[in-house]
């Protein structure tokens, strides 16, 4: 498969699964152009169905004169990285096998007890650097192994390439999200130019497991990080993510949540998996005890806004009679956030403590909790307010029983 058709694969992936989670946990239709238009709120998104008609004149735009700025922002970034604060190459021999750090590291550690992981972790300089790897990995910087040519060559290749998009007024729904096609083409070039054996990833379907599937290796494997089944927000109902075209290339799949390996076999792949391996998500689990009622809450970077309106709403009702813990999730760490500071809440990184209660929301990593935690689990779907009325009041109920308790005891 060429460079071209690779690359356009990869946008038609990151537009399947905007428009998905649009569809079905926004409940809007026609803003899958709009790269993470779901992260969006649902009265900006109905103004997007307006800026739809105006591609004509908004495509040629941003192809010809927003584009490089992106483009050029970035590769100057890792020019200066390369040059200036980055050691001499010393990779020799690191990337025969390696795991690509394209996604959350946090089901590594439960991996390394049922397969022996790649000794190397390739991190991408663009994203959060992982504390969390197992001792067994050692991270080796993307900067190690890229050339001066690879990003030169990634800028001009980009650049060509979403104009050529832009010129096909057919392909316009997918010109927006090439704002992260230089790093998309450099991590290519690498790899073409490393030549590894085995690739491991915890991406689904993405631009990142497209990129894997158009490159020859020996062994291809994922991980499962996540679930593709969503509570749907215009069904009364669970859908599942099926995109297509699938995967085509050979590959292995962990996986951890009941029925995982049937659903991707069926929505992700176009072939029978060449082996596939269970494992259990382990969550560590802090024995602290606290001396008032407790409530962890989860995070999600999609909720954040109604997430520090729900940890204020527990702050108003109970003060500091309750005690608040807030997990945020791997990708996005709040700890800026002013409501947190102000309700007093209490950062938890790594562990899930013993509390009163659990606020939740839809997740894979919900259904983990199930399993591992002797809690309460309160889940909570904003986007069905009766729904979300009824569990605040019995989370509210719950935790006014260990008052008057704790109370009763003084």
């Amino acid at each position: 498969m060429s460079h071209s058709e690779l690359f356009k694969r990869s946008l038609e992936a990151e537009y399947q699964i905007t428009d998905y989670n649009a569809c079905h946990y926004k409940g809007c239709d026609n803003v899958g152009w709009f790269p993470h238009s779901y992260l969006l709120p649902k009265r900006f998104l109905k103004i997007l169905g307006i800026f739809s008609w105006l591609m004509p004149l908004l495509i040629p735009f941003w192809a010809l004169l927003v584009l490089p700025i992106f483009l050029v922002k970035d590769c100057v970034g890792l020019v200066w990285q390369k040059r200036v604060i980055r050691q001499p190459n010393n990779s020799s021999g690191l990337l025969s096998r390696f795991f690509l750090g394209a996604s959350t590291t946090e089901t590594l550690q439960s991996v390394s007890r049922v397969e022996t992981l790649p000794k190397t972790y390739l991190y991408l300089p663009w994203r959060q650097f992982p504390d969390d790897l197992p001792k067994s990995m050692r991270p080796l910087s993307l900067i190690d192994i890229i050339t001066m040519r690879d990003l030169y060559r990634a800028v001009w290749v980009a650049w060509l390439e979403v104009i050529k998009l832009a010129m096909r007024p057919s392909s316009w729904g997918l010109v927006l999200y090439a704002y992260t096609s230089f790093r998309w083409f450099v991590v290519l070039f690498a790899l073409l130019e490393k030549k590894p054996k085995e690739v491991w990833i915890s991406n689904h379907y993405d631009r990142w497991a497209i990129l894997l599937d158009g490159i020859d290796l020996d062994k291809k494997v994922m991980v499962q990080h996540g679930d593709l089944v969503m509570k749907s927000a215009i069904k009364n109902s669970f859908v599942i993510f099926g995109p297509e075209p699938k995967l085509k290339s050979d590959w292995n799949l962990l996986y951890f949540t009941k029925g995982a390996s049937r659903q991707f076999e069926a929505h992700i792949f176009d072939k029978p998996l060449k082996s596939k391996q269970k494992f259990s998500l382990q969550i560590d689990q802090n024995p602290q005890c606290f001396l008032t009622p407790s409530v962890l809450v989860v995070g999600c970077p999609a909720l954040r806004k109604v997430q520090e309106e729900e940890i204020e709403k527990l702050y108003e009702k109970f003060g500091k009679k309750l005690t608040i813990i807030y997990r945020p999730h791997p990708r996005k760490i709040m700890f800026d956030s002013a409501v947190l500071k102000r309700c007093g809440v209490i950062l938890e990184t790594k562990s899930v403590p013993k509390t009163t209660a659990i606020v939740s929301y839809y997740s894979t990593f919900n259904q983990v909790l199930q399993e591992v935690s002797d809690c309460p689990i309160f889940v909570f779907d904003y986007r069905d307010l009766r729904q979300v009325s009824k569990v605040r009041e019995e989370l509210y109920d719950l935790l006014s029983d260990g008052l008057r308790g704790l109370e009763c005891a003084e």
